[in-house]
């Protein structure tokens, strides 16, 4: 699924787009520069793409266009092209610039969807890829907290990450438990890949016209080939051995439902955290399952290698119920908000 874009696009002369600027002056209130600042259009699904003026014949747009249409981004389209020709239907129709020559993209933000039974799963996946999951030359990866690891994650070219759809939706205020989507969501691991500039010219991406629906989980493809997961992975209490001694007591409060800033100073349960994070624990978030350790046996993830899985795709009825945005049918028309988006332009 095509998730976040920022592209760059030719276009005709237009009044000038902006949610205001950002200026600089010198010593005697002279301008050095001036830069505009993106102005945030909200769309059908309540989700807003953000919009401004690149010079007299450009502008830039970047935002997750399925959010912008489906209100959601739990499955979507793979259509790249067409979700630029339906986004230029849309500025069309609302008063906004349309593209006129070259699209040139800064970034596309590619998933794929796995269905792993259940959320402790989920987590439990997470948790122990943070701690022996490898990627080539991006090194192991970051638990950032409870329920996403990246690899790569400051990296000017490309990155990689995968985290649990279900605690996105709910931290977002998007769902709640019991909501459709939350129910939607329940057992998904999601696996995004960020590619950037650099990366898109290297692979001769950054041209829209180079885009299939197939482009975008072969290019994903690529990226999680080289991650090196071991054959198998076993969720157990033995990290407990292979820590430091300073270390064992704190985790085996985490891992018994303990929340370490009520035991301890903030200054030494924020150092714990910062510790325990190099082993690929948040012990700021709750483990998934809160365990005796007397009691604990290993358990092993039957799907640890998810590239072995067939992408998750949603039922008909979850269709039905929480919508699918398809570019190619969507024809908008004149909407209410016509007259003020145009008000808000800057002349």
């Amino acid at each position: 699924m095509i998730d976040w874009l920022t592209f760059e696009a030719a276009c005709g002369a237009h009044a000038e787009v902006a949610g205001g600027s950002v200026v600089s002056f010198d010593v005697d209130g002279a301008v050095e520069w001036l830069t505009l600042k993106r102005r945030a259009i909200e769309g059908s699904g309540s989700s807003k793409v953000q919009v401004r003026s690149k010079g007299a014949h450009a502008y830039e747009l970047s935002g997750n266009l399925v959010k912008f249409w489906q209100g959601h981004n739990v499955w979507g389209t793979s259509d790249l092209q067409g979700l630029l020709g339906a986004w230029d239907r849309y500025a069309a129709v609302e008063g906004l610039p349309v593209i006129e020559g070259e699209v040139r993209l800064r970034r596309v933000d590619v998933t794929e969807s796995y269905q792993l039974g259940s959320q402790a799963e989920v987590l439990a996946w997470l948790r122990a890829a943070a701690h022996s999951a490898h990627l080539a030359h991006r090194g192991r990866g970051s638990l950032v907290r409870e329920g996403t690891v990246y690899w790569g994650q400051r990296s000017r070219r490309w990155s990689l990450k995968a985290y649990s759809k279900q605690l996105e939706v709910v931290s977002t205020g998007k769902a709640r438990e019991g909501s459709a989507l939350y129910e939607a969501t329940a057992g998904i691991l999601r696996l995004e890949g960020t590619i950037r500039a650099m990366e898109l010219t290297r692979l001769g991406l950054s041209c829209p016209s180079k885009w299939t629906p197939l482009t975008g989980r072969s290019t994903l493809g690529a990226m999680a080939a080289k991650l090196t997961l071991p054959e198998s992975q076993a969720v157990d209490t033995s990290l407990v051995d292979r820590l430091p001694r300073r270390l064992k007591g704190i985790y085996a409060e985490w891992m018994m439902g303990k929340d370490p800033r009520a035991l301890y100073p903030r200054p030494s349960a924020y150092r714990y955290r910062r510790e325990l994070l190099e082993h690929g624990v948040d012990i700021f978030a709750p483990p998934a399952e809160p365990v005796q350790f007397a009691e604990a046996s290993a358990t092993w993830l039957p799907h640890w290698d998810i590239r072995k899985l067939e992408p998750w795709q949603p039922t008909p009825e979850q269709i039905a119920t929480l919508g699918y945005f398809d570019p190619d049918s969507y024809r908008p028309t004149a909407s209410s908000r016509t007259q003020a988006l145009s008000a808000t332009i800057v002349n």
